[in-house]
């Protein structure tokens, strides 16, 4: 609900407040946001007071002893005497670059903003969760004090959610071109310096590691110039009180509907304010917007939380998968899928994919994807891009025979592309060279032996919606991986002329317009986004695609790391998980076939290793994996996420279901000890009243992996319930110990379970945990009956 009173804007959702005044200059004060506060017709608390001003500092025309530059602004402009990080840029019809907004008026209504259609961005929907709009809007129009130009400051409230979208639009009414440099969606000034910035950065294969630097007078900025949301720095980040931990303190959460170059800044002024922004990043931006011509940001996501960090994601998690995910997929449950890739990478035969695929139905997995090589003459990385017609030959007739086939034995079928990619041999680039990216009369730079494909141009969309149509229509086809190998470099178009500083904005524009068409063409192919990797997870991505692909690396270790960092911001219905082949194939370390389940269970769950191959053990192994999934997919996918303790040495996560009643906690440890500390584990979220039956996952270790243990056991009958043997290779699979308790829930969330010895170095029986490094344990919850009102206290 939001209301104006006395020159005062109070917003609410379920737990927060927003305030903002309309100064008595027309100036937007912001007042307060954070935890919910009672409304009222006076806020002069609230007001910064000025008494005989500031030393050396510019004052306003109307007031001498007020200055901007110590003002907590909503928005802030060049040449007023705020000398802070700017959010805006304007070179006005003057030349100059001075602008000076004050408010004019306002509107407020419920539901989404109303021209969120005309622009060109995705956006978050108003999708309620109850009967009623979820959603109500503030559109607050500022106008130049010279020239007939608005500003207007959209924000948005997700009740339910405890989120605030906001973004820009900038009207040009005064009859000349004016050019932008930089507009920020998003600035907001905070009265108090003792904020932790938490970011999250990166490489290929190392993405989304969380970095926290305590904040000092300074400007810190987060951002990419790659083309994309990129790898190295994502959108979303969060400032912290000292005090926050995982389940309690104050925490504020921003992010950015968007694909492209992003540019998230912090500064901590000389007067002890801090002004967040995020936005289009201005490198290498320019626009030119011509007169009755408007232009818009994309939208900004902003979340508070008294509850700690995990306070926060739930927030941004119901947030994403009621209004940013596409309801056809929102709560649908995602498939189990082999992928080829590590498998056969670009070695592989129709022959070779349907043993794959009758491997993957005796397993119980449902779907197989066929990975990068199935079209024109693609045997490497170094050709046929572009050309997306079915290499018959390889496949071994075409792909609707070869998908019907897959379809008989069980199972759904699968296809990646990489649509905004050309390579330079191909059909498609002797015909179009200038579709490609590159600038005139220089040398062109490659990546991944593949040039970018030219998106600003409606001729190349065009190709691009067709190419993909032709495909998705000639077989039966029902997932969608949608790579983009590569960042963008050599910025240019030929069809942009004296406008190249548009190109980066224009390019991202047209990725939407493709994605939208061909999305919504195949409302129900499921996409999964994907760039080497996780170079583009964003919430522009999201809004067309329900699910991207994490990381390349596959590597349990490393994906605790990745998939943690990723969880702050991003709920665990977005993020593909695999289970792939050791040695690792990045990181050459082996780790136990059931630690690679359990951290990939904590996702949407793939495998991507040559099945064909495994041995009977590990099919079993692999078999009982799927079923415990398939038992807790929608727990996996949909269900409450937590994390609970991340040091040094372990990882440990908890999903819980809506009505508490049932959950699976991870136990996750990177290195084994002699005689080390005892393990208690201590859960959230369930009701302190209903009695809980906790229960190890059953699982298999390789006693090869430890050595002279076997001969330490006690003697167990080699069945199906103790070792199970393969004949073939001669591995012997150990079952773990087994650990069950019933407690209440006050019991597990106050005081936890003291788990069972690990191996301290020497010694073993049945009830020892076999842990070492890289271990791990899934612990099953399940509610039994809830406790009597008459229980003693």
């Amino acid at each position: 609900m939001i209301t104006f009173d006395n020159q005062v804007f109070h917003a609410q959702t379920s737990n927060t407040s927003y305030l903002i005044r309309v100064h008595d200059a027309g100036y937007l004060e912001q007042l307060y946001y954070g935890a919910k506060i009672h409304r009222a017709l006076c806020y002069d608390a609230l007001f910064e007071k000025i008494a005989a001003g500031y030393g050396n500092t510019i004052a306003v025309p109307t007031d001498s002893k007020l200055t901007l530059d110590n003002l907590c602004m909503e928005y802030s402009f060049a040449a007023t005497g705020d000398y802070r990080h700017a959010p805006l840029c304007l070179q006005m019809p003057d030349f100059g670059y001075s602008n000076d907004f004050r408010y004019s008026s306002h509107t407020i209504y419920e539901g989404t903003y109303k021209e969120n259609e005309q622009t060109k961005m995705p956006f978050a929907k108003d999708r309620a969760q109850t009967g009623k709009s979820g959603a109500s809007t503030l559109d607050i129009t500022l106008k130049d004090t010279v020239y007939p130009v608005f500003l207007h400051l959209i924000y948005t409230f997700f009740e339910q959610n405890d989120v605030i979208t906001r973004r820009v639009k900038l009207e040009n009414q005064c009859g000349k071109d004016i050019c932008i440099s930089k507009i920020m969606s998003l600035v907001m000034d905070l009265p108090e310096k003792d904020y932790n910035l938490h970011t999250f950065d990166g490489l290929w294969a190392k993405e989304r590691h969380e970095n926290k630097k305590a904040l000092v007078s300074g400007l810190y900025v987060n951002d990419s110039t790659t083309g994309s949301s990129s790898n190295r720095h994502n959108p979303f980040i969060m400032l912290s009180k000292e005090n926050c931990t995982e389940e309690s303190g104050e925490c504020i959460g921003v992010n950015l509907i968007y694909s492209g170059n992003h540019y998230e800044a912090v500064e901590v002024s000389g007067y002890g304010k801090t002004r967040i922004m995020t936005g289009i990043n201005p490198f290498q931006f320019a626009w030119t917007l011509g007169n009755n011509d408007a232009f818009y940001t994309p939208e900004a996501v902003l979340s508070y939380s008294r509850e700690g960090y995990n306070g926060l994601s739930r927030n941004m998690h119901s947030f994403i998968s009621h209004h940013i995910i596409s309801p056809d997929w929102a709560q649908r449950p995602r498939p189990i899928l082999i992928n080829n890739w590590e498998a056969t990478y670009f070695d592989f035969s129709g022959t070779k994919l349907l043993k794959i695929a009758r491997a993957a139905k005796s397993l119980g997995m449902e779907m197989i994807v066929l990975d990068d090589g199935w079209f024109g003459n693609r045997s490497d990385d170094t050709t046929s891009l572009g050309d997306w017609k079915a290499n018959e030959k390889k496949l071994g007739g075409t792909l609707k025979k070869l998908a019907e086939k897959i379809n008989t034995i069980g199972l759904q079928f699968g296809l990646w592309f990489e649509p905004e990619m050309i390579s330079e041999k191909s059909d498609l680039f002797r015909k179009h060279p200038d579709w490609a990216v590159r600038a005139p009369d220089r040398e062109a730079y490659s990546g991944r032996n593949q040039w970018v494909l030219d998106l600003t141009r409606q001729e190349v969309r065009d190709y691009i919606v067709s190419a993909v149509t032709e495909v998705l229509e000639s077989a039966p086809i029902e997932y969608v991986k949608w790579d983009m190998n590569r960042h963008l470099s050599d910025a240019y178009s030929a069809s942009l002329g004296q406008r190249q500083g548009e190109f980066c904005h224009r390019y991202i524009e047209g990725v939407y317009e493709v994605m939208d068409r061909i999305t919504t063409a195949f409302p129900q192919v499921l996409f999964e986004s994907c760039s080497s990797g996780g170079n583009r997870f964003d919430l522009g991505m999201l809004c067309y695609m329900p699910q991207i692909w994490v990381s390349d690396n596959t590597d349990a270790n490393e994906r605790t790391h990745i998939q943690r960092g990723t969880s702050f911001g991003y709920p665990l219905s977005a993020m593909a998980a695999h289970v792939s082949a050791v040695p690792n194939h990045q990181t050459l370390r082996s780790i136990s076939l059931e630690t690679r389940f359990n951290v990939a269970s904590f996702g949407v769950l793939g495998y991507e290793i040559d099945i064909t191959k495994l041995t009977r053990a590990e099919k079993k192994v692999i078999s009982e994996q799927i079923g415990f999934y398939k038992a807790h997919r929608a727990l996996f996918q949909f269900g409450t996420f937590s994390r609970l303790t991340s040091d040094d040495n372990h990882c440990i996560w908890q999903v819980v279901s809506e009505d508490k009643k049932e959950g699976v906690v991870l136990f996750y440890q990177r290195t084994g000890m002699p005689n080390a500390q005892g393990d208690v584990l201590k859960v959230s979220g369930l009701m302190a009243d209903m009695l809980y039956e906790v229960t190890t996952r059953r699982q298999f270790m390789s006693i090869r992996q430890f050595g002279s243990l076997a001969s330490q056991a006690s003697p167990v009958p080699i069945t199906d319930e103790g070792i199970i043997q393969s004949v073939i290779n001669k591995v012997y699979m150990l079952e773990s110990e087994k650990e069950q308790y019933c407690a209440y829930g006050d019991l597990l969330m106050q005081a936890g379970i003291k788990l069972g010895q690990q191996f301290g170095g020497t010694g073993y029986n049945y009830q020892t945990r076999v842990m070492g490094d890289f271990s791990s344990r899934l612990y099953e919850i399940r509610a039994i009956e809830e406790a009597e009102d008459s229980r003693p206290l």
